[in-house]
């Protein structure tokens, strides 16, 4: 079994739980409030992270890409690019305080329920869940090449579609398979020439539109 330098006894699982925030949690069940701290600590995470992409996309409000990408997204949907950037840089900033105030009252919160405990509060680590899938690169990359044409027709998305990986080989999942196996179709075109897979090509194009930058 597992044992520091600090002389903590180990557990049953063969590691070294107390005198540390596993400890504490030990201790938090024993004394049947755990829940709500940990309801608490899942409420703060979630607000620290919603911070961290407020504050991404604050910065995205001053990034060459970001703005190019708005300016198009404007220009498909016949919105002034000036109104709209100002607009959701002000939304950000009002998001932002608002999060922070919220933060700063569970923090409080926390403080009465934890005293005299310190924990590191990051928003990094290692979940004890299993992890959800993530979205495979391949087919992100294939929604960043739909993004950036939607002022385009959905033939001549389809092209740029095609033409993308010209003289390379195409990765696994860039072209969605069932359609190859539903449909005998092995590009862009050949979807949109195909009566029913030309529906799905429509749907998934939509789809991206519906969606902002």
């Amino acid at each position: 079994m597992e044992t520091n330098d600090s002389g903590n006894e180990p557990s049953d699982t063969g590691h070294c739980l107390s005198h540390t925030v596993s400890g504490d949690f030990l201790m938090l069940a024993q004394n049947g409030n755990l829940m709500r701290v940990c309801e608490m600590v899942q409420e703060r995470a979630r607000i620290a992270a919603e911070i961290q992409q407020v504050e991404q996309q604050l910065l995205a409000c001053n990034h060459p890409y970001a703005l190019a990408g708005l300016g198009q997204w404007c220009e498909t949907r016949n919105k002034d690019f000036v109104t709209e950037l100002i607009q959701r840089a002000e939304k950000l900033e009002i998001r932002k305080a608002e999060l922070r105030a919220a933060l700063q009252q569970i923090d409080e919160q926390l403080a009465q329920e934890i005293a005299g405990l310190e924990w590191s509060m990051t928003t990094t680590f290692v979940s004890l869940i299993p992890a959800t899938k993530q979205r495979d690169p391949v087919v992100t990359l294939r929604f960043a090449i739909i993004d950036q044409n939607l002022e385009k027709s959905h033939l001549e998305i389809c092209k740029v579609l095609d033409s993308y990986w010209r003289d390379r080989e195409l990765p696994i999942g860039f072209f969605p398979y069932s359609w190859s196996r539903d449909y005998g179709v092995d590009n862009f075109v050949a979807a949109y020439q195909h009566a029913e897979c030309r529906e799905l090509l429509h749907k998934m194009f939509s789809s991206r539109r519906s969606k902002g930058p």
